[in-house]
Order: structure tokens, then C-alpha cells, then sequence
């Protein structure tokens, strides 16, 4: 396989690709900017795909058998299994919201507009295997993750 045209710089915690670099000029570029360009025509053999309501570029299906959507779209649909408060739940697709993982909790507490939901985890992925997500954060699901959820009232 020849040098690819762009290679991701950088990730987040999560594992979402969030700089990129274009090989032949050597133009760095954010995510929102790979996007636009994409949008703009300026690289044919990628496009762009709504991943959990961000949309991310991906390379165009070739006849290589490690093309990244090829395994993107493996690991969209994937099932993970994962434990939720100490409770085993499923999960499809290779990263979870804070709100899907506070939903699976089933918390038994009385929601109000006070009510705050702390969620850590343990046994994650790649170089964050253990930390906590906030409301509006995506985490990287693997298999066998643990979650702890509980909910207070902020008083």
C-alpha cells in the first residue's frame, strides 16, 4: 500500500481524531477544517459520515483490507458488552454519551433540575484507561468496560 494522502496528528481522550495532516503539502489541519475541505471537493478520496451527531471525515472505500471505514463501520455496529453500576448492559457502537450511560444506569433516584450525575470508569481504552466524562462528552467503548454512575442534588 503507498503513503496515504492524510494522516491523523492527533486524537482525543476518546479516540476521535482531531488533527490531520495532508502528506503531499504538508498543510495541517483541525477536524472542522479536513471537514470542510472534504465538503469543498479538495479531497476526493474521502467524505464525510455523522458519527453520534459530529461529522467526521473517513477515507473512501478501497480494495485494501485495513481501510479505516471499512473499519469504522465494523466497529458502529459492534455490540460491547460493559458493566453499568455493577450490572452487565450492551452497548453498539464504539463510543457512548454521558447521557446513554446515565439512561443504561437505571438510577432508582428521584430526577429534578438539581440532580448532578457522576460517572467514572475503569478498564477504558488506549492511553486513558481509567477517568470520569461529564455531560456532552463522548468516551471510547471496549469490551468489558466498567462504569460507576451515581446522581446527587446539588443543594
Amino acid at each position: 500500500m503507498g503513503k496515504q494522502k492524510v494522516s491523523v496528528l492527533e486524537e482525543n481522550s476518546t479516540g476521535r481524531n482531531q488533527q490531520f495532516k495532508d502528506n503531499d503539502t504538508g498543510k495541517i489541519m483541525s477536524a472542522s477544517e479536513f471537514v470542510e475541505e472534504i465538503r469543498n471537493g479538495n479531497y476526493p478520496d474521502y467524505h464525510i459520515r455523522n458519527i453520534n451527531g459530529i461529522d467526521t471525515p473517513v477515507s473512501n472505500p478501497d480494495s485494501t483490507t485495513d481501510n479505516n471505514l471499512d473499519l469504522e463501520e465494523k466497529l458502529e455496529n459492534k455490540e460491547f458488552n460493559i458493566i453499568i453500576n455493577g450490572r452487565s448492559k450492551t452497548i453498539i457502537g464504539k463510543e457512548a454519551s454521558f447521557l446513554q450511560i446515565v439512561e443504561c444506569a437505571n438510577i432508582n433516584h428521584s430526577i429534578t433540575s438539581n440532580t448532578i450525575f457522576t460517572i467514572t470508569y475503569k478498564r477504558g481504552t488506549g492511553n486513558k484507561p481509567e477517568g470520569s466524562i461529564v455531560e456532552g462528552d463522548l468516551v471510547k467503548i471496549k469490551e468489558g468496560m466498567i462504569f460507576n454512575v451515581s446522581a446527587t442534588d446539588k443543594s
